[in-house]
Parts: structure tokens; sequence; C-alpha cells
């Protein structure tokens, strides 16, 4: 679109120098409300379709399940 390019050359000796600088130019990112972020619920993996179905009735159903 046009001939004008843009760069910018960040320095620092350190990492948290070198972003500190990226946030000069684009400014600090907000933290969302605790609310965005939803609830999350990891595990790496489950034993049986059984368990699965339990603990997806207990989260639908408001009961904390840890196993």
């Amino acid at each position: 679109m046009g001939d004008r390019v843009s760069f910018f050359v960040i320095a620092g000796n350190t990492t948290d120098e070198i972003y500190a600088g990226y946030r000069l130019l684009t400014g600090t990112t907000p933290m969302l409300p605790k609310a965005a972020y939803g609830f999350i619920q990891c595990k790496q993996r489950y034993s049986s379709q059984d368990e699965v179905l339990g603990v997806a009735k207990a989260t639908a159903t408001g009961i904390s399940r840890s196993t």
C-alpha cells in the first residue's frame, strides 16, 4: 500500500528490560476480572467413561469432586 516501513529495535540486558521496552511501545495489558477466566478443570486423563460421566454430572450439579 505504501512505501513506508517502520522497524523498532528493543534492546536490553535482561528479558525484563526487553519486555519493559515493548510495554513502552504498546502500552500495558490490563488484567481481566476474575469472572472472565471462568471455571477450568484439568486432569491428565480419566481411567474410564464412568469416571468422565461422574465428573460431568457432579460438575453440572455444582458438587466439587476430586479424585
